[in-house]
């Protein structure tokens, strides 16, 4: 005999239809079931969860909507019910659409009128599963992340008691992370913590979030022990305040400066019997606008930097043109530097890196679902260098179809996600940077006329390196000096024929090519002199697959380059290759030589 509880009832006391009012309306989903598993009663807010009608419902069992249970199973768990009279316990309901929710049940065994029901109250929990499962991926990807680096990181409180530890860090004490955590303070693996080596005020100077770094000593398990560097700053777990400390063995770098020291004092006796004709002997590199990145006393890297200096306080934006290897990103760093935007965060975006199907979508960020992939909304880099500085390397290679929402950024400073309607306002300044002639892509239609003009504001030309060749000297000491501390190599002297040669090259690479000549030749430099065998691309050399007609192109090119590209009168090219300026012109017409113009600040 099906048992329905109507809506309505048979009594009408006050109690009673307060009552069904209640039940009808309260906000947890409920259902009434007989013994067989009908269903008999459900109030609004189930039909709202299951997206049925009352008497849709109604003519349901119970486990045709509970995903975990049967007609079997439904029988064992009345008799359950019987006995126990309650339980709690999560499950999941079919919805209309055939999708399932997730839902907390509270089931009560009691009798109405006689009748023998199980009271169920039912909430939906499923964005609460949704957030627990995100949260124990985010965890497992963090855990794995931890695990996989090659820092040893410990996680611990204000007293020392630790938290966490991660994979390097149980290798290198020799304890697991049972062993560890709730046993063993961060004080029985350093004993300077213990000694008080460390200032008094670390604990209030990490409380206010300014990290902390030193070099102490680490005890292992076996009670050996060896030094460390280590960094320390907040996090927060589980809404606690804790100190995250990230340390790096660094045995090897203590054992190659004690043998850089001995080698220094080797060094220093054997400098006095080198012969000082024959060295070019190092100098302090003075700089005169106190620019450490960028080297050099030329006035062509004076002028550069003193342009720098006079657009650096403005917002206005700057294109900074030249060669590859000329050092653009390092000027765009500086000018950020002396900017009032320096606090904040500046982020390089290459260009030419960059798909052009993903490059709208890492300069301006994307929705969930914008396109396939898209698994969750991200911030483009536009939005993250808020209030600081974009800097777009290699603009010239800037997809087309992307330059006009990049124009609009520059115009107003909003932009819209892929894949959103909203718009997003941000401040950011915008340094560009390319190796391209633009003037000469604009006309080719490989890019806007418009954008052109709106990055041209406050164009900065760097010079190639054979165009301030007095610079060589200290570009080449810079890089003896900051490789040598990288490689524990110490070079006292440089040959004045192997820096004639050097000064001599022309360096089609730039700056970054006399980079890798100086380290390769570091490495191969086994006392303390600087020895260069050859150089690549050597201009002295002709190349055998060239034309007779470039490899004269390319010597009259160079002989201009030398000569500022002066043809006539006293150390003007003609002179330089002995023959009548007319005669020169007249070469130069015929093989297409034409001196490039260079943007000037």
């Amino acid at each position: 005999m099906k048992t329905t509880i109507t809506r309505t009832g048979q009594k009408t006391d006050k109690d009673f239809l307060w009552t069904q009012f209640y039940l009808d309306n309260a906000p947890d989903a409920i259902f009434w079931t007989d013994p067989t598993g009908q269903i008999c009663y459900v109030n609004n807010s189930a039909c709202k969860l299951l997206d049925k009608t009352y008497d849709e419902l109604l003519e349901k069992n119970f486990f045709d909507i509970d995903v975990n249970l049967s007609h079997e199973s439904w029988l064992e768990f009345w008799k359950e019910m019987e006995k126990d009279r309650f339980k709690s316990f999560e499950s999941f309901f079919f919805c209309k659409d055939g999708n399932t929710k997730a839902v907390e049940i509270l089931a009560k065994y009691l009798e109405y009128e006689g009748w023998p029901l199980i009271y169920m109250s039912t909430k939906d929990i499923s964005e609460k599963k949704q957030t627990e499962e995100a949260l124990r991926e985010s965890e497992q990807k963090f855990r794995a992340l931890i695990d996989q680096a090659a820092d040893g990181i410990i996680f611990h409180d204000f007293s020392g008691n630790i938290i966490d530890i991660n994979r390097q860090t149980e290798i290198s004490f020799g304890y697991t992370r049972e062993e560890v955590i709730g046993r063993i303070k961060v004080q029985d693996m350093d004993p300077n913590v213990e000694n008080k080596q460390h200032p008094n005020d670390l604990w209030q100077q990490l409380k206010t979030g300014e990290p902390y770094s030193f070099e102490t000593i680490h005890v292992r398990k076996d009670q050996s022990t060896y030094p460390v560097e280590v960094r320390l700053g907040i996090v927060e777990v589980n809404g606690e305040k804790h100190i995250l400390s990230i340390w790096r063995n660094i045995t090897k770098r203590k054992q190659a400066e004690d043998e850089l020291k001995n080698a220094f004092e080797q060094i220093q006796n054997l400098k006095e019997h080198l012969e000082q004709e024959n060295v070019y002997l190092k100098k302090e590199i003075q700089l005169k606008h106190g620019h450490k990145e960028i080297i050099g006393e030329s006035p062509a890297v004076t002028h550069v930097l003193e342009n720098a200096e006079k657009v650096a306080p403005l917002n206005t934006c700057v294109l900074l043109l030249g060669e590859t290897g000329t050092g653009k990103e390092l000027l765009a760093h500086e000018i950020h530097r002396l900017s009032a935007r320096s606090k904040k965060t500046m982020i390089t975006v290459n260009c030419a890196a960059l798909p052009a199907t993903l490059i709208e979508t890492e300069l301006f960020g994307c929705e969930k679902g914008a396109y396939t992939g898209a698994f969750q909304s991200r911030m483009g880099r536009f939005e993250a260098a808020k209030g600081g500085t974009v800097f777009l390397d290699e603009i010239g290679d800037l997809p087309i179809e992307i330059q006009a929402k990049l124009l609009k950024v520059l115009q107003s400073g909003q932009f819209e996600r892929v894949g959103s309607t909203n718009t997003v306002t941000v401040d950011v300044r915008v340094i560009a940077a390319t190796n391209h002639d633009l003037e000469k892509c604009v006309s080719e239609g490989k890019f806007r006329k418009d954008l052109f003009y709106r990055l041209n504001v406050f164009p900065i030309h760097l010079p190639p390196l054979r165009e301030r060749k007095e610079d060589i000297p200290l570009l080449v000491w810079s890089f003896v000096k900051s490789l040598g501390e990288n490689m524990g190599k110490m070079i006292d002297a440089i040959p004045k024929k192997t820096m004639k040669k050097l000064c001599e090259y022309h360096w089609p690479g730039n700056i970054r090519e006399i980079k890798n000549i100086i380290e390769r030749a570091m490495i191969l430099s086994s006392g303390s002199v600087l020895q260069i065998d050859r150089l690549e691309n050597d201009s002295s050399e002709i190349k055998p697959y060239m034309m007779l007609d470039e490899v004269v192109k390319e010597h009259i090119i160079n002989v201009l380059e030398i000569s500022e590209w002066r043809i006539r009168g006293k150390r003007g090219a003609a002179e330089k290759l002995n023959i009548k300026p007319t005669t020169l012109e007249s070469k130069m017409k015929k093989l297409g030589i034409t001196r490039k113009i260079k943007y000037s600040t």
